[in-house]
């Protein structure tokens, strides 16, 4: 649903020479989708950028004294934690050894309790953007699978030299990890294409309005130089003929009355 935040954190990427990975948090809401039978269309209405360390090969997100507030006003606007997305230079790879795993978590920490099955369950997406052979951006969407999921959780994993490959972990003493059977065999290492579930990606018009956050103005947090009061002031002047509910309807804005003011004024703009 935020196709001009989307380019703005390509643009940023680019910008590096797309040597420097980025990744982002995604927030929003669930709702039926009409193309499949009980289908479950995930909409993305904003981007956040953690703290992180970014390289050639990828990134590591760094502790962020600041993600509960995020989460604070992204709730307070009706949406939630939905997913990451994140750059990459490998085409080789759909998802790699490490991406499986940081998927895995991050699903198993988003669970949520299945009204009609009964059991917990994760809606968590993962999308992959990168430079195809024409050198156009590609957007890849995926989940991971129960089972990997599990796997992780269970701490099964070891750590694989190979990007392409999952490896079972070495056990300790006094310990011991489940086998891993394929055709009848007992096998330490194995395929990460098993546990891939590929889904399908669409983005809106901005120009018809459907979005909750009408404005993307203001520069995203950890992403590039803080905001300045300057460009809070200009903001302001540049919409002040804009009703209040949409005046304020930008997401970067609010975290950063959360920064100058306090949290619960954001929250109650939100």
């Amino acid at each position: 649903m935020c196709p001009s935040d989307v380019g703005k954190f390509v643009g940023y990427w680019e910008k590096k020479g797309c040597i420097e990975q980025r990744m982002c948090h995604l927030y929003g809401y669930y709702s039926e989708d009409p193309n499949y039978p009980e289908g479950i269309r995930c909409n993305v209405e904003c981007l956040y950028d953690p703290p992180q360390l970014s390289d050639m090969s990828g990134q590591t997100e760094l502790p962020d004294p600041k993600r509960h507030i995020v989460d604070m006003i992204a709730a307070a606007l009706g949406f939630e934690h939905v997913g990451m997305m994140f750059t990459k230079l490998d085409q080789e790879t759909l998802l790699s050894e490490k991406e499986i795993r940081r998927a895995a978590k991050m699903q198993q920490d988003y669970e949520v309790l299945h009204p009609g099955v009964g059991y917990n369950v994760s809606k968590q997406v993962t999308v992959v953007v990168k430079k195809n052979n024409w050198g156009e951006t590609d957007f890849e969407a995926y989940m991971v699978s129960d089972m990997a999921q599990a796997l992780e959780r269970d701490g099964v994993f070891g750590e694989s030299k190979d990007r392409k490959k999952m490896c079972v972990r070495e056990p300790g003493p006094n310990d011991m990890v489940p086998a891993i059977m394929m055709e009848g065999q007992n096998i330490k290492e194995f395929d990460q294409l098993f546990f891939i579930v590929q889904l399908t990606t669409s983005r809106t018009d901005e120009k018809k309005d459907y979005s909750y956050l009408k404005i993307r103005d203001f520069p995203a947090y950890n992403r590039g130089p803080p905001a300045k009061h300057a460009e809070f002031k200009g903001y302001l002047a540049k919409n002040k003929g804009e009703p209040l509910d949409r005046r304020f309807a930008d997401f970067n804005l609010l975290l950063y009355i959360a920064e100058i003011l306090d949290p619960q004024t954001a929250v109650t703009m939100a």
